[in-house]
């Protein structure tokens, strides 16, 4: 919990895929109330760091003070780190009212880390969905921070999108790893059930689960395919380009604020008769089953 007025410290280790630079920035979650301190955008240009490629220990400080607002209830912030132009890796974060973490603090006696190779990204046409009863790759990785080699069982299991019910039986794999090392098994099992699921790694010990990780997977249950645009839609969003528009379409996003961008700078970029038409933007947008909700500025 966070005092108005009391700097705290934050830590983190970062290794970047190439030299670059990086930012964090704590910011309210109300984003209202972010915006009017300008607490939003720019990481990198107020907080810049340096990031190498190897595992380096960064720590800063922060001290909360934005006055609680009616809109604001809660006074919660969130710590955002990045605003890289190269790929990076975040990991070990800690907030605490001390001198801060100088090196890794292990949270858990074993420490478990699952991720899924079969989501290709954001960037990709599948946009991180995958296909009903796809079979996926789980990849468990089982840390032990401790000094003597110790064994567990690692147990991969589907969970409700509130991560409270198994939609799946237990898949087991007893492993022993040795003292300082991480040893990564990989199970590939079918998605039980559409929508969002939580694919779930457990560390278990003597029958007790000491640490667990969990990614979300999701497949569609009623991809939407394109219509008409129809202006009465009332679900939307903001995209950021054609790929997030048909991506958004695919969930039934019938409407666009953000894209194209209808500023007048965008519209007229030099002064003069030098117009920049939005028609194939527009055109996109209407194939999709889009609407445009256009702003003028």
């Amino acid at each position: 919990l966070l005092q108005p007025g009391k700097p705290v410290t934050i830590s983190f280790s970062a290794k970047a895929e190439a030299a670059t630079t990086i930012g964090w920035q704590c910011t309210p979650c109300a984003r209202e109330i972010a915006m009017k301190h300008g607490l939003t955008w720019g990481l990198k240009g107020k907080h810049p760091i340096k990031a190498g490629t190897e595992w380096k220990r960064y720590t800063v400080t922060f001290t909360p003070n934005v006055a609680q607002d009616g809109l604001w209830p809660r006074p919660t912030y969130m710590l955002q780190l990045g605003d890289n132009d190269k790929p990076v890796l975040f990991d070990a974060v800690t907030v605490v009212y001390d001198a801060g973490a100088e090196s890794y603090v292990p949270r858990r006696e074993l420490e478990v880390f699952v991720e899924c190779p079969d989501l290709k990204g954001y960037r990709d046409e599948s946009a991180n969905l995958l296909e009903k009863g796809q079979m996926v790759r789980l990849v468990g990785a089982l840390s032990n921070p401790g000094s003597t080699a110790k064994r567990a069982t690692l147990r991969w299991q589907f969970m409700d999108y509130e991560g409270d019910r198994a939609v799946s039986k237990p898949t087991e794999k007893d492993i022993t790893v040795a003292a300082g090392k991480t040893i990564t098994e990989t199970v590939t099992l079918p998605l039980p059930a559409t929508g969002l699921l939580l694919a779930r790694c457990s560390a278990v010990v003597d029958g007790k689960v000491v640490d667990d990780s969990d990614i979300p997977l999701t497949s569609l249950p009623y991809p939407k395919a394109a219509a008409k645009p129809d202006q009465r839609e009332r679900f939307g969003g903001s995209y950021f380009g054609p790929h997030s528009a048909r991506n958004c379409a695919k969930l039934g996003f019938a409407w666009s604020r953000w894209y194209p961008h209808t500023k007048w700078g965008t519209m007229q970029p030099k002064d003069g008769d030098s117009w920049n038409w939005l028609d194939k933007e527009m055109d996109t947008l209407a194939q999709l089953g889009i609407s445009a909700h256009v702003t003028l500025y």
